[in-house]
């Protein structure tokens, strides 16, 4: 097998470094290429590329290429079963398919989403690797499922229940062809800086004039950084955390800021973990760091905007203002401040650090947290899905599972969007569950930045948001928060909490999404007889139960020649409940 140029780099990594996996790597290439290229073609089939496939096996075309034995589901989703092929031959991976497919679409960036594509399935095949040799490990403990090993592994000091969920999404975003796209980083910082991959990464650190730096928090910034990191140079200069491989992309670009005295590097270095987000770092079990990467990791580059690091203050003091309106299962993990560094000349992106709370303390003793990414993950110990397991743990089979599942996301999401005018982008990577025993105990969800709030219900309400100058949370219109909302929550969450039950237990999804129908009807219900929001909530349930919602287009967004957002119509499996 020919290795791409991103192959070769890993392969070279892991000879020197880790010999061990090395021949694990070249064993997991040709599936990491295969379920690469089976993601693209779903995705261009879902976003109308070709014909939408039947609700059973069919075959589909994309200009020249047949694309076997597709399945289709609820919300444009779909599953190949067959091969894809051009003519008689069959094609192996993404850059192949699109070699085959772009004549058919031209003037879109295919070379682009090529590379792209590549990376990703390097990538993917590391990731495999290295999560082959960590099961073995862990199913060496003896524990018959991943509740069991949790409890066990928890009596370790220091252990992190909620991070060690994180460590186990392997396969990356569930709706995007580059999901596990990570450009512009060499192979030895790739591994030390990726959960999945067991990482290490360390924290760097500048100093800055003061005059330089924007704060949004209670606690003198200084003060803060040192309670979250310990005692930090600098003097009377304020810390600037960043990521050690921003530290060293970044000094280039702010060559005038070191030159003038209002920036000073120094050698302090903080050795952290990963979380399932690259840019987000566990400094302790109390506190997260949310910091600045120049990388593009699956669409766009993961630097932060200075609107979205000093607005997490504010999102999180309203949000914790609500909490008796979102039930004591609700918890929002709290952006308790922001540090925004002003360069003279570079991107004002490039050093900007959020300080959140961690989710352990939040947890009673009993409960086991896990990253919804990481749900529909195969589990380290026993068989099956952590979701599986989850089902098996709480005793009363998928649908009442899903039930559960259902009536601990939707009240607060619904309660927030129809009577304050809030959308919170409440997917699989901002959502952490808890369990109990099996049942969804609780909930607690994670960053603000891309939220959406619509200011007329605010105010209507007395209450307020300050934000930043330029903040791109404020929705123009209620739509674009209802958007926000549906996508995120019923689309790229419960659709695919949905659509892994159904595959796993050989289920209707029909029967699945009776239930989500159920509790979201059953609390607009209870939220009508509030006669403050119920000409607004009369006005989302129409919207839910239109017969088609938008859905993202993630590969047309990165095809575009221009960035933008694109959507899609997929069918409403809600409207279908309804009728």
């Amino acid at each position: 097998m020919k290795l791409t140029a991103e192959e070769k780099e890993r392969l070279e990594y892991l000879e020197a470094n880790d010999p061990s996996l090395a021949p694990v790597f070249l064993e997991q290439l040709p599936g990491a290429h295969a379920d690469t290229l089976k993601r693209l073609a779903g995705s261009l089939l879902r976003e109308g590329f070709a014909g939408e496939p039947s609700s059973g096996l069919s075959d589909c075309r994309l200009g020249a290429v047949t694309i076997e034995q597709v399945e289709g589901y609820a919300l444009g989703r779909n599953r190949i079963r067959g091969r894809i092929r051009a003519g008689a031959r069959e094609l192996t991976s993404p850059s192949e398919l699109i070699a085959s497919v772009r004549t058919h679409q031209p003037g879109l960036r295919w070379d682009q989403l090529a590379l792209e594509l590549e990376n990703g399935a390097a990538n993917l095949a590391l990731a495999r690797a290295f999560w082959q040799r960590r099961a073995s490990g862990l199913a060496g403990l003896g524990c018959s499922d991943y509740f069991d090993l949790v409890e066990k592994l928890a009596q370790e000091p220091g252990f992190d229940r909620a991070l060690f969920s994180e460590t186990l999404c392997i396969e990356g975003h569930n709706l995007h062809p580059c999901a596990k796209t990570r450009l512009d980083l060499d192979p030895r910082s790739l591994v030390e800086g990726s959960a999945e991959l067991e990482g290490r990464p360390s924290i760097g650190l500048f100093s800055a004039t003061p005059e330089r730096v924007e704060w949004a928090g209670i606690q003198p910034p200084r003060e803060l950084l040192e309670q979250v990191l310990g005692p930090l140079p600098g003097g009377e200069r304020l810390p600037l955390p960043v990521h050690c491989w921003q530290r060293q992309a970044i000094l280039p670009m702010l060559a005038p800021d070191l030159e003038a005295g209002d920036l000073c590097p120094h050698d302090w270095r903080r050795e952290v973990r990963s979380t399932a987000s690259f840019r987000t770092l566990a400094v302790s079990a109390g506190y997260r760091l949310k910091l600045s990467v120049s990388s593009q990791m699956t669409s766009t580059q993961r630097c932060i905007s200075p609107q979205t690091t000093l607005n997490g203050p504010a999102v999180s003091r309203l949000l914790n203002g609500l909490r008796c309106e979102l039930g004591a299962d609700f918890v929002p993990l709290a952006e308790v401040a922001g540090l925004h560094y002003r360069p003279h000349q570079a991107s004002p992106r490039l050093l900007n650090c959020i300080v959140r709370e961690g989710t352990d303390p939040k947890l009673s003793s009993g409960e086991i947290p896990i990253a919804c990414c990481s749900l529909t993950s195969q589990a380290p110990v026993g068989s099956g899905s952590l979701l599986e397991q989850a089902v098996a743990r709480h005793g009363g089979g998928p649908v009442a599972f899903m039930a559960d599942y259902a009536r601990l996301l939707v009240p607060p999401h619904l309660t927030l969007l129809s009577c304050f005018g809030l959308a919170l982008e409440a997917h699989l990577q901002n959502c952490i569950v808890a369990f109990d025993q099996g049942r969804p105990s609780r909930l607690l969800a994670l960053d603000w930045g891309g939220i959406r709030a619509f200011g007329p219900r605010l105010s209507a309400r007395g209450l307020a948001l300050p934000l930043a100058p330029g903040s791109v949370t404020i929705a123009p219109t209620i739509e674009a928060a209802r958007d926000k909302l549906f996508y995120c929550l019923y689309q790229a969450h419960l659709g695919e909490i949905v659509l892994h039950l159904a595959e796993r237990f050989e289920l209707d999804e029909a029967v699945l999404w009776s239930q989500v129908h159920q509790v979201s009807a059953e609390h607009l219900a209870r939220l009508e007889r509030d006669p403050r929001c119920r000409a607004w909530v009369r006005a989302d349930r129409e919207a839910l139960y239109a017969p088609r919602l938008k859905h993202k287009a993630l590969t047309r967004m990165r095809l575009a020649p221009a960035a933008d957002y694109h959507y899609v119509p997929v069918a409403n499996p809600l409207w279908r409940q309804a009728r």
